[in-house]
């Protein structure tokens, strides 16, 4: 009886998987098909520069040149000068919060950057910003452009085809997180079915690989080591990659020490430490052949600076802000707690979907709605079961809280010391986007009790029902972004 329980038990869990799977493939794929066609190339956030330096990958342009400008030094890639004139061709300029204002692309400018032909020659195309990241996740895009061009497509067909690549490899890496997974799905799904995360997915930024990259190390953290001793070691290694394009959330590396309890943690912890190393190696390369300071307008240091407020400054400076943050250490703290504090309601915004170059907001209704979504998701976790699954401790889960605390804090100081001007007193640059990357980390603390509900209530369907039942809001959000973000994409961008 026990066993045939295991059984059913075990049937349903992978029914439930794959069914999830099948649904997010089928709405994500669909959503990011129009969010991938019907936005035009380059109005994705920072979308030109991710362009260039995932089409420079064709020319085996692994790191950024330098190169002098009137401004100063900056650094970028050397593209064809026709596929750099075809990534801006269709950019539009907008007001921040705008939906149907203008300006619009109309069909003559549409023909127009249909028309531009490959040149033969490569020209400089700055793309700072860019050419610091690891190249592996801008492969897909590099192979659909490069695909698009042996099928005789005009750099701006072929560009379309580059997102439809990296849309696919999102589409196929969350799929596979979410049938990996043990527990969290519903948590999972929400996260990869957000408006941002299937815009990201469905252009050449690589924030989308990123979040895709994730949360399929999260699935491999829910694992029982008993059941699958390597895949903690698996998940390390993805997220070492993922390391070497974004450093400072090194810390979830460790994710991958729980659970805590066992005699090997001083030398689980050691071989963690490893993976880090290349992401060091890339980071010292990078600064080496690559890496330039943010050009500003001549400009003084901000209050916070220690040293002479006349001293004449035109760009970032790491070392200065480290130097601010050395002159008070408290502000590691401060300076994180109020930036997130003041821009909590923004923050939240873009998290769920600001689209284009943040200045696309979507209906106040959908912020609500999946606001909520995310909160049913959530519960849903709450009542999954351990069935070959890592038991949750609240020891673990208070280690893995901690760590996501402090990767927090480490992408705010990222910002202050790399993008905001010496000595100010506010962060400068984060984004909401930028926590997506963390959040598949967070089914990892919240507690299961799946197996506890069964035993209040007297029914062994308990959990699976109310799991279920949550599960309704998000995929009713999923659905609703898939049937009205076709239309307002075209009400927003084309004439």
């Amino acid at each position: 009886m026990v066993t045939a329980f295991r059984s059913v038990r075990s049937g349903v869990a992978r029914g439930w998987s794959h069914g999830l799977t099948l649904l997010f493939v089928a709405i994500t794929l669909y959503t990011g098909l129009q969010l991938a066609y019907r936005t035009p190339i380059g109005d994705v956030a920072d979308e030109p520069a991710h362009i260039a330096r995932s089409v420079a990958l064709l020319h085996g342009q692994i790191f950024g040149v330098r190169h002098m400008t009137a401004r100063g030094e900056d650094s970028g890639v050397l593209i064809d000068s026709g596929l750099a004139r075809a990534a801006r061709a269709e950019t539009v300029a907008r007001p921040a919060g705008a939906v149907s204002t203008s300006p619009k692309i109309g069909a003559r400018r549409v023909a127009a950057a249909r028309a531009i032909s490959w040149s033969g020659q490569r020209i400089y195309v700055q793309a700072s910003g860019a050419v610091e990241y690891f190249p592996a996740f801008y492969l897909p895009g590099a192979l659909g452009v490069e695909a698009g061009a042996l099928a005789g497509q005009r750099p701006l067909a072929a560009l379309y085809t580059g997102r439809l690549f990296m849309l696919l490899s999102y589409v196929v890496i969350g799929a596979f997180a979410l049938s990996l997974a043990r527990f969290g799905q519903p948590l999972l799904f929400a996260l990869l079915s957000l408006p941002m995360s299937v815009s990201l997915a469905a252009s050449f930024n690589q924030d989308g690989q990123l979040i895709a990259a994730a949360a399929l190390c999260g699935a491999l953290l829910t694992w029982d080591r008993a059941a699958f001793p390597q895949a903690r070691w698996i998940a390390a290694g993805i997220f070492a990659v993922l390391l070497c394009s974004k450093p400072p959330y090194g810390l979830l590396l460790f994710c991958a020490l729980v659970p805590l309890a066992g005699r090997d943690g001083p030398r689980r912890l050691v071989r963690l430490g490893a993976f880090g190393l290349p992401a060091l190696l890339w980071v010292l390369a990078m600064m080496r052949f690559t890496f330039t300071p943010v050009r500003r307008k001549p400009y003084h240091p901000g209050p916070l600076w220690p040293g002479d407020p006349h001293l004449l400054l035109h760009s970032t400076d790491p070392a200065g802000g480290v130097r601010v943050l050395l002159a008070d250490p408290l502000r590691i703290l401060t300076l994180p707690y109020f930036d997130i504090v003041h821009q909590f309601g923004q923050f939240r915004m873009q998290f769920i979907g600001v689209l284009g170059w943040l200045n696309l907001n979507l209906p106040n209704s959908w912020y609500h709605g999946w606001g909520d979504a995310l909160i049913a998701a959530a519960l849903a976790t709450l009542v999954s079961g351990s069935l070959g699954a890592v038991r949750w401790r609240w020891q673990d889960a208070v280690f893995i809280l901690v760590l996501i605390g402090a990767t927090i804090i480490a992408v705010e100081l990222s910002l202050y010391l790399d993008w905001t001007n010496v000595g100010g007193a506010q962060i400068i640059g984060v984004q909401g986007r930028y926590y997506l990357v963390i959040a598949p980390f967070v089914l990892l603390i919240v507690p299961r009790i799946g197996a506890w509900l069964n035993r209040w209530t007297g029914w062994r369907y308990c959990a699976d029902t109310v799991r279920a039942l949550c599960m309704l809001p998000v995929v009713a959000m999923a659905l609703i972004t898939a049937y009205q973000l076709p239309d307002m994409l075209m009400r927003s961008f084309y004439r």
